[in-house]
This record gives C-alpha cells, structure tokens and sequence, in this order.
C-alpha cells in the first residue's frame, strides 16, 4: 500500500464515521507493518510560545497493509501504539 491509498482510506473511514477530523491535507508516514495517518499543524517556529498551540491528545490514525484501520491518540507513545 501507498501513502496516498492509506490516506484515501483513512479519509473515507473518518467520513463514514462523521468524526470531527480534517480530511484535506492529510500526511502519512510509514511504520513497519502500515501507516501512520494525521493531520499535521503547522507551528511558527520564531514565536517561543507557540508550543502552547499544539494540540495534545489529537487523534493519529494507523493503517495496517491489511486495511484496518485503529483510532490512536497522539498523546501515546508511537511505539505503544503500533504494538496495540
């Protein structure tokens, strides 16, 4: 599977789901047996505050090269995560 298929698929899951989720702009970077599917923030790095702008305990989307998909939030570690 592809980058832009695991993105596709996330896109469809969260549509059918209604979930409160961006779907444009979505980025994928891949693990070891799929995908990890999110919507990046865009942070300015010049301003020493912006951090507290980040979300915390944002959802991240895994997709296996099987095709399922597990809701994570990104307040877990990456790691713990795939293992689940």
């Amino acid at each position: 599977m592809e980058a832009t298929q695991a993105i596709t698929l996330v896109s469809d899951w969260i549509r059918s789901r209604g979930l409160d989720y961006p779907t444009d702009g979505l980025a994928a970077d891949r693990f070891e047996a799929g995908w990890s599917v999110y919507a990046p923030v865009d942070v300015d790095e010049s301003d020493p505050m912006a951090f507290l702008d980040m979300p915390v305990g944002r959802s991240v989307f895994l997709i296996g090269d099987s095709g399922r998909i597990e809701e994570v939030s990104s307040s877990v570690p990456p790691q713990q995560a795939v293992r689940s």
